[in-house]
């Protein structure tokens, strides 16, 4: 018990607290009713020494917090920038241990739960310091909390589950796919999510290498292209319950990018010169695709290859009647 107590003191005796006299006299005390931790007397007078000139460097910080609590309404500009300046000096000072550090910012988001600079500054730290699997719960936790029209921390956890792919593989795979999932519904007009979703889709269930023999690539693109054309039709003719995630995230809005990576894998990858006609042919004729750009451009490039004049010609008949580009 005694010894626990000294490590209790050892620890809190390097914690730059408003009060650290306290504790020091405390522990002095406590030394001489144990005599035998007497070697431990010749460490506290240059600890409580260090810890001193820590207190007074955090003082600069401390004294300009006023807010301490949650409050609807904004925080003032100069306890932004307080917070912004501790958080940074307890980031550089080799003096400040991580748990200092997280325990500050941790406070700081009491007042300034609703600021994604905030957040985004956590999650860098936090990435630097802290394993994966803690890294992503205070990722989705800073998804949770901030509102849905904040959009930078947000794409910082996409960003950040991307370079951990390699090492984290299937954890990755599906936190990243149900958070891109999340936020189609909430900003459904974000194409490139959608774009995002199937190449994450593509890596890690449709995945190709040069070890691998011409017809087993193939055959996995040939899946893919199976994948993508029976959730479209599945969303366009609205059938039956929703059988899968991307069914689920489909929109008017984000369908043409589907439709767009199906037409690329049957023209480019599998050279199915008549499927990608008729895919054309039948497409070409919803009003998802009347703008857009990447359905409209593809089909251009694609008549011009085969130089197909009278398409072409049909093609710049239309614009702006049939169909409508950006100048």
């Amino acid at each position: 018990l005694i010894a626990n107590v000294s490590q209790i003191y050892q620890a809190v005796s390097r914690i730059p607290l408003h009060q650290y006299a306290k504790y020091y006299t405390g522990y002095k005390a406590f030394l001489q009713e144990h005599p035998e931790l007497a070697g431990d007397v010749k460490d506290i007078d240059n600890t409580f020494a260090n810890t001193q000139q820590l207190v007074n460097s955090v003082w600069k910080y401390e004294s300009q917090i006023k807010q301490t609590f949650f409050n609807l309404t904004p925080l003032n500009e100069i306890e932004f920038n307080n917070w912004d300046q501790y958080l940074n000096f307890l980031m550089d000072d080799s003096r400040i241990s991580k748990e200092l550090t997280k325990s500050n910012f941790e406070r700081c988001l009491v007042p300034c739960q609703y600021y994604e600079h905030f957040w985004c500054k956590y999650a860098v730290w936090f990435e630097q310091n802290f394993e994966f699997e803690t890294v992503v719960n205070l990722y989705k936790r800073g998804v949770a909390t901030l509102p849905t029209d904040l959009t930078q921390f947000r794409l910082q956890f996409l960003k950040f589950l991307k370079e951990s792919f390699k090492n984290h593989k299937e954890t990755v795979v599906n936190a990243y796919l149900s958070t891109l999932a999340l936020y189609a519904r909430h900003w459904p007009g974000a194409s490139f999510l959608m774009t995002e979703y199937l190449a994450m889709v593509k890596r890690s269930q449709y995945n190709s290498d040069i070890d691998q023999s011409d017809k087993e690539i193939l055959s996995q693109q040939t899946l893919y292209a199976n994948f993508l054309e029976s959730n479209i039709t599945k969303y366009l003719e609205k059938h039956g319950p929703a059988d899968s995630q991307l069914i689920e995230i489909l929109n008017d809005q984000n369908v043409a990018v589907v439709i767009v990576e199906l037409i690329k894998v049957t023209w480019l990858i599998l050279k199915n010169t008549m499927q990608t006609r008729k895919y054309f042919n039948s497409f070409s004729k919803l009003p998802q695709l009347r703008t857009s750009t990447s359905f409209w451009l593809t089909y251009y490039k694609f008549e011009k290859t085969f130089k197909n004049f009278n398409k072409l010609n049909k093609f710049v008949s239309n614009l702006g009647t049939e169909f409508t580009l950006p100048i």
